[in-house]
């Protein structure tokens, strides 16, 4: 089936690379000039197209030269999601439309505000011009129902249910309803001269949708005192409820350094003995062999990654250590560590920043909600942190600026995987 778009070449183009036409469709209805209404040979309007494809196999690829000046839009995407049931991340640009008003948002993935609106008169198109002429990294378009998050802002996110429980020997049991308790605390603005952390709210709702659909109990926490966020980590500890819960989620986001996040009161929270050590072994019984999760968004020092140059050599130097290990061994009782069970994920490496966008909140938690979205169904977390950590390292501030982040185990022994949308009463 082909379709001919009023696409002006001489100013936006595209790379069609693996996305046939049945799935580009919807995508350049958005940011071509085509004609929504007009039938083909077949009798069939791209919309009633739009409307009959199923939005699971809907991931559309759209990517744009932004260095080229303008494009004639017809439809916005807010209207073309009303009229075609249709809905998309935005790719690329940033557009008003003329019919009903509505600013589509950023490329999520740049992050980069490039366009502004010019009226055109009665025919109700878009001409864009572009505000900056690098766009850092191509966008992906992916259909998604529209999800309304704790802040108020709407958003799209949909995890892709699992096919088959993950049980065994060597995974950790995922099956209940709820799994547990999911913490999330963000500290947006402080007593102190710290600036605000604007845009973190994204990370929140993102972050409330995804563990509300991997079934846990979400708890969210906003601009809390070292003091307060104590208190609550050392309540969710004791409780009870514990027992009957498969995992824990705590997810902090705040401005830090090296161990230490801060409250909004400009206090400190010292990771290991206030938060890591609440749920160890000893202080959290309930959780004994029960993987807990924690997800630091916060600097961890001040120093920024300005990227090198790769350089591939080879070397025939290989050299290693060996260290003299001694292990006692206690026959009368099993006893477990003080510490175990504790996966712990940075946005960044030890004496470095964390970056994020106003736009589109932190670097670290957009890629995780991107990548478990879309492979929790079938992967294990390992396997989806080494795609987080892909995906964080790929990306390019507008001063070439990296990040990398990073990932403790703390007597970590077995695999686990999410299962969403499968439980065992």
């Amino acid at each position: 089936m082909t379709f001919i778009f009023r696409l002006r070449k001489n100013f936006c183009s595209y790379d069609p690379t693996g996305v046939n036409d049945r799935l580009r469709l919807p995508c350049f209805l958005a940011r071509s000039g085509a004609d929504i209404r007009r039938r083909n040979k077949q009798g069939t309007t791209p919309l009633e197209l739009a409307s009959s494809l199923k939005q699971p196999a809907l991931e559309l690829l759209g990517f744009f030269h932004v260095e080229r000046r303008n494009a004639d839009i017809e439809k916005c995407k807010v209207c073309l999601e009303a009229n075609a049931n249709t809905s998309f991340k935005p790719c690329g640009h940033c557009l008003y439309c003329d019919d009903c008003g509505i600013r589509m948002k950023c490329c999520l993935n740049c992050g980069q505000f490039i366009a502004e609106r010019v009226l055109t008169g009665p025919n109700s198109t878009f001409n864009l011009r572009t505000r900056r002429l690098k766009l850092v990294n191509k966008g992906l378009a992916m259909v998604m129902p529209q999800v309304r998050g704790p802040s108020g802002c709407s958003f799209k996110l949909q995890v892709v249910p699992a096919e088959e429980l993950k049980t065994g020997p060597k995974i950790y049991s995922m099956t209940r309803n709820p799994r547990g308790r999911c913490i999330i605390l963000n500290n947006v603005h402080f007593d102190s001269h710290s600036e605000s952390r604007e845009g973190s709210e994204l990370d929140v709702d993102r972050m409330h949708a995804l563990f509300t659909q991997f079934h846990f109990e979400v708890t969210i926490g906003s601009n809390l005192s070292a003091m307060d966020i104590k208190d609550l980590l050392k309540g969710v500890s004791k409780e009870e409820s514990q027992k009957d819960a498969d995992c824990l989620v705590v997810i902090l986001m705040s401005h830090g350094k090296e161990g230490t996040i801060y409250g909004s009161d400009g206090e400190e929270v010292h990771l290991e003995p206030d938060v890591y050590g609440l749920f160890n072994n000893c202080n959290c019984r309930a959780l004994q062999g029960k993987p807990k999760l924690f997800f630091i968004q916060a600097c961890r020092g001040d120093q920024w990654d300005n990227g090198i140059d790769e350089v591939r050599e080879t070397s025939d130097t290989s050299h290693g250590a060996d260290e003299d290990s001694r292990m006692t061994s206690r026959r009368p009782s099993k006893r477990m560590p003080g510490v175990s069970d504790m996966y712990i994920a940075y946005a960044t490496i030890p004496g470095y920043v964390a970056l994020k966008n106003k736009q589109i909140g932190s670097w670290f938690l957009s890629a995780v909600s991107e990548v478990f979205t879309e492979h929790a169904c079938t992967t294990s977390l390992d396997g989806l942190m080494e795609r987080v950590h892909e995906k964080v390292m790929s990306y390019d501030a507008h001063d070439g600026s990296k990040q990398t982040p990073s990932v403790s185990k703390h007597g970590w022994r077995m695999g686990l995987f999410f299962n969403p949308g499968i439980y065992v009463q």
